[in-house]
């Protein structure tokens, strides 16, 4: 994974988006790059959907953790994507929910990502509501 990772913040330099260096899952402060802890106020995230998928052509999907601990982490993420993705939608918003996980079979997490939110499509009021009822923390990470 961490080779997937330098290759894909590679590709991304080169296509104009530089990505900050972001705390590691462990808590650390490496220079892993995740795009789920992304601050969508340092990056372009248009420019960063455009270059990922492009990227994605190029080096290929990431690869799955092999330690099972892994997947039941990604299976609890989504289920809160998807308590969140209702809340936003019983709010009146047409928010979509996350892309399945694929098969453990498949040698890729490419369905286990929501889509970006950007600040200001939606009220922060009702975002806090909906990530507390979903169990996110007040910084949107699980």
């Amino acid at each position: 994974m961490a080779k997937w990772q330098a290759d894909l913040t590679a590709c991304l330099k080169k296509k104009g988006v530089d990505l900050p260096p972001q705390p590691t899952a462990k808590g650390g402060s490496g220079t892993g790059t995740e795009l789920a802890a992304i601050d969508p106020g340092t990056v372009d995230l248009d420019a960063l959907s455009a270059a990922s998928r492009e990227c994605t052509k190029t080096i290929g999907q990431p690869p799955i953790n092999p330690d099972k601990s892994g997947r039941k982490e990604l299976e609890a993420l989504q289920k809160k994507q998807v308590i969140f993705a209702k809340c936003m939608r019983d709010a009146g918003y047409n928010f979509p929910d996350p892309e399945p996980l694929p098969d453990e079979e498949n040698g890729a997490m490419s369905g286990s990502v929501a889509a970006p939110v950007r600040p200001g499509d939606y009220d922060e009021k009702t975002m806090k509501e909906c990530g507390a009822k979903a169990g996110f923390d007040q910084k949107g990470a699980n």
